[in-house]
Formats: structure tokens, C-alpha cells, sequence
């Protein structure tokens, strides 16, 4: 209440995606909506893009495609209309990836794959696994298992964040089971490092 507007965008912000990640999207909500009101106030593009950005996640986590899309077409207008570059652009990129695979463009998905890569690695690229998880899951969709193969075996499962590790196992997994084999291993794998809370 008593911060600087700033800060307080800041705050709202940070409080809703962590109800997001621990599975609470419709009690975020409010408070992604309150982020963008704020952060329209400050007139800071970038910072705009980034908090539309959080709620098009949460919309996507929370099964809303429809709404995940008009929120990342109002920030790729940010980012376009700002030639916004960094980490921003690759975060956007790779939502961009995931409501087009959710939509079932799998060519569109792949596109915004290979658009989100090169802005991940040069801003931040501790995200880049999940990237290339986003592009794995797409080619085991399409029944591309060489190449879905290919990209998992990319990614290096070790030293990712345990959420990360999940995923990565489970799609192991899912590889596994498409091609016939046995997939217990992957699969516990993924429920053991899988957080409890989200």
C-alpha cells in the first residue's frame, strides 16, 4: 500500500506467480491484473510485456488458451513495437511456442521454438532446457520420435531444477512408451523430483 508504484507492480507481480507455482492460478489472477494495471501507470514497455507475459502463463497453466493469446499478442505488440530484445522476448517466444502446440499448430509451435532459442541463449540461458523440453514434447506429439529423441538428449538432466528434472523424466518417458519400451524407470524418476506443492 504504501510503496513506491514501482514496487508495489513489482510486488503484485512476484505474488502472483508465486500462487501460480504453487497451483492457485485463479487466486493469482486478481493480482496479475493488478501487475498490469500498475505497470501501465509506469509506462515501462518492457516491463509491461514481462507482466502480460506472467498471466499468459498462468492462463496457459490453468487451461485457458484463448486467454493466454490475446495476452502474449498485446505483449508481442510491446516487444515489436519497442524492438524489445533479452530475456523478455525469449520468455514470450516460448509461451508463443506452448499456445500454438496447445492449439495444435505444431508447425507454428516448432517456428516460435527455433524463434525463442537464439533470444534465450544470449539473455538467459538457464532457460534454454525448457525450450528445448517445449520442442521435445511438440515432436512426440507430431509421433517424431528421432528427433524428439535427439533434443532430449540435448538437454543435459542433472543440473536442472528439480520441476525441470520432472519434466525432463516424464518425457523420457512418454518417448519410451511410444516407442514400445518399458518406461517405469523415467516415470518414477519424474514423480520422486516432481515438487510437491504446484
Amino acid at each position: 500500500r504504501h510503496a513506491q508504484s514501482d514496487h508495489a507492480a513489482e510486488f503484485v507481480g512476484n505474488l502472483a506467480t508465486v500462487l501460480d507455482n504453487l497451483g492457485h492460478p485463479a487466486e493469482a489472477l486478481p493480482y496479475h491484473q493488478r501487475a498490469i494495471e500498475a505497470t501501465v501507470a509506469l509506462g515501462d514497455r518492457s516491463f509491461i510485456a514481462t507482466v502480460r507475459a506472467n498471466l499468459a502463463a498462468s492462463r496457459l497453466n490453468a487451461g485457458a488458451v484463448s486467454g493466454a493469446r490475446q495476452q502474449l499478442a498485446r505483449a508481442q505488440q510491446l516487444i515489436s513495437g519497442g524492438d524489445l530484445k533479452g530475456s523478455s522476448a525469449g520468455f514470450i517466444a516460448a509461451l508463443q511456442a506452448q499456445a500454438e502446440r496447445a492449439d495444435g499448430d505444431y508447425p507454428a509451435a516448432l517456428a516460435w521454438c527455433d524463434a525463442a532459442e537464439p533470444l534465450l541463449a544470449a539473455a538467459s540461458p538457464v532457460w534454454l532446457p525448457v525450450i528445448r523440453m517445449h520442442r521435445a514434447q511438440a515432436l512426440l506429439d507430431l509421433g517424431q520420435f528421432a528427433r524428439a529423441q535427439q533434443t532430449l538428449s540435448a538437454i543435459a538432466g542433472e543440473g536442472l531444477p528439480a520441476r525441470q528434472r520432472a519434466r525432463h523424466a516424464g518425457l523420457w518417458g512418454r518417448l519410451h512408451l511410444a516407442l514400445g519400451q518399458p518406461a517405469r524407470d523415467e516415470l518414477d524418476a519424474a514423480l520422486a523430483c516432481a515438487p510437491v506443492a504446484g
